[in-house]
């Protein structure tokens, strides 16, 4: 319960701060980082992130693991339910010690944009393109336990993908790296 808050929280905070891979990241903390690749590309028809299509899922954050991906992240229960910016779905590691916990939120009307800049003054953030995708990582506090990654899915969509990790795999998984492979596999799938 207390990994799931963990996760709540971390979607809370880019929510609140936006009202209105698989590769690895090295976030810095406090400080803004330049775009991986040079682009204005803003989610519109022709651009990489409207290849992503969200119809895909259904409405349904769990539709966008397939059942292999979902058995490669451990010993999970999954989770569903709604938040005021849209449907999720958290696969919970079943031991605190042992098992990571991962949570993918689709979020149709949050632009990418908006999220982008009330998330650039968290603790921990960097940007990347994952793919060729728009993709930003953020933590509110230090990254050393969760971590949290949008995706830019066309003009007003994104879709979060965030992960806490269990304790006992800190010293081998950076929340940020996972978080940003988590966001690579949700491309990959979208892009079916």
């Amino acid at each position: 319960m207390k990994r799931t808050t963990l996760l709540a929280t971390l979607f809370a905070a880019t929510a609140l701060a936006g009202c209105t891979s698989i590769s690895g990241g090295n976030p810095t903390t406090g400080t803004t980082q330049p775009p991986a690749t040079e682009t204005s590309d803003t989610g519109s028809t022709g651009s990489p992130a409207a290849e992503l299509d969200l119809g895909k899922a259904n409405g349904n954050p769990c539709d966008l693991l397939t059942a292999a991906q979902v058995t490669a992240l451990g010993n999970v229960n999954v989770k569903t339910k709604t938040s005021s910016t849209g449907p999720v779905c958290t696969w919970e590691g079943k031991s605190l010690l042992d098992d990571s916990t991962y949570e993918v939120r689709i979020a149709a009307d949050q632009t990418f944009e908006n999220q982008l800049a009330n998330s650039r003054s968290a603790a921990v953030f960097s940007e990347k393109n994952i793919d060729g995708i728009r993709t930003f990582s953020r933590d509110s506090t230090d990254a050393s336990r969760s971590c949290l990654t949008i995706i830019e899915a066309g003009a007003k969509g994104t879709v979060s993908a965030a992960v806490d990790v269990a304790r006992n795999k800190l010293s081998t998984q950076k929340p940020c790296t996972e978080s940003e492979k988590l966001a690579a596999t949700v491309i990959g799938n979208l892009r079916g």
